[in-house]
């Protein structure tokens, strides 16, 4: 009896969990159409808002509260949808945005590993970025890759912490390509550009970055890989496979630990109804690959965030507060803040 008893509990436990998580996202879901909206409005009352001026106020909330957040679940979606409009310019800037921090050696590992997480997540995902744009965005990041890879020699010692950047930007890489792919390759000179990009060179620097990033990116960018026949690198995936990966993300290699990068996927598919239908038509979904699984990268990473939420009761959940902010920064602003960027590569490769 005391064990049914535990068993009633525990149901109810659990049913108070799914209801609280289930109150939360339907308050996000509003919440978040509600921001859009307003968003929208602003961009586009002719007689009463300067699109380009809204837009820098809401790049500085993305600089200054979205970049720095660790994992936010959904109020990111708003600066997916903003890189829509102006036929996909704004999306340019928040690559440019994203890569300047990327550079920016005064910022911290975890910003820099954020922005580059923005940049493979919006240019993988974002159906309405141009291929020319997609294309230079891979270049840029590649090249910055190579040029981090060829400081390096075979006596480097190769600690994943040491070089977080770098690894999140060829996750990144790896990623954006995994969603890309085939769009190269319909047309006539895709596959051929694709081989220049000579990524052998990256993946085969002593970095190694096929250690230590996303094991089902690297699986399903390796058989993309081989698939348009760009690039073989079973064989440097199968060097890796030695190690083996335990629940706190850290591998063992002959005994030797090394910590994986954590990964992120910013625009990863999401449970919110009304902004799913916001986005239909942006937002590029996952193409199986034969033979890969990409699966385990698109589940809605929900679980975790709500069941923290509804046990603490708390409503300083992040979206709330970051969508707080954008509000709030929207309703006092009506100029735009100025926000000098330092020249970098993505910049002038994107402007040629």
């Amino acid at each position: 009896q005391q064990q049914q008893q535990q068993q009633h509990q525990g149901s109810n436990e659990i049913i108070g969990t799914e209801e609280a998580s289930n109150k939360l996202l339907n308050k996000l879901d509003v919440l978040m159409k509600l921001t859009i909206e307003f968003v929208h409005t602003r961009l586009y009352d002719e007689n009463k808002s300067d699109p380009e001026a809204i837009f820098q106020v809401l790049m500085g909330v993305f600089e200054r509260q979205v970049l720095v957040a660790f994992r936010p679940s959904f109020v990111q979606y708003i600066w997916f949808y903003l890189g829509h409009y102006d036929d996909g310019s704004y999306a340019e800037q928040i690559v440019k945005t994203c890569f300047s921090r990327l550079g920016d050696q005064s910022c911290s590992d975890f910003v820099r590993q954020s922005a580059a997480a923005y940049v493979g997540g919006l240019v993988a995902r974002a159906d309405y970025l141009t291929l020319d744009l997609v294309a230079r965005t891979i270049i840029a990041c590649v090249d910055w890759a190579r040029s981090y890879a060829e400081e390096f020699d075979e006596s480097t010692r190769v600690e994943m912490r040491l070089h977080i950047p770098f690894y999140a930007l060829c996750q990144s890489i790896f990623y954006m390509l995994c969603f890309r792919c085939d769009d190269f390759a319909q047309h006539d000179h895709g596959i051929p550009w694709m081989r220049g990009l000579r990524l052998e060179t990256i993946i085969r620097s002593p970095l190694n970055p096929l250690k230590y990033v996303s094991e089902s990116v690297v699986d399903v960018f390796a058989k993309s890989m081989s698939r348009h026949g760009i690039l073989q690198c079973e064989a440097d995936i199968l060097r890796n496979k030695g190690a083996s990966v335990n629940s706190a993300n850290i591998a063992t290699d002959g005994g030797v630990k090394f910590e994986l990068l954590e990964d992120f996927f910013p625009f990863d598919p999401i449970q919110l109804p009304s902004l799913t239908e916001t986005l239909d038509g942006m937002y590029k979904k996952w193409q199986p690959v034969e033979g890969g699984d990409i699966e385990d990268m698109t589940e809605p990473r929900l679980s975790r965030t709500l069941t923290r939420s509804a046990e603490q009761h708390s409503s300083e959940n992040i979206d709330d507060f970051l969508a707080h902010s954008l509000s709030t920064s929207l309703s006092m602003h009506h100029g735009a803040e100025s926000f000098q960027h330092n020249s970098n590569l993505m910049s002038s490769l994107l402007d040629e």
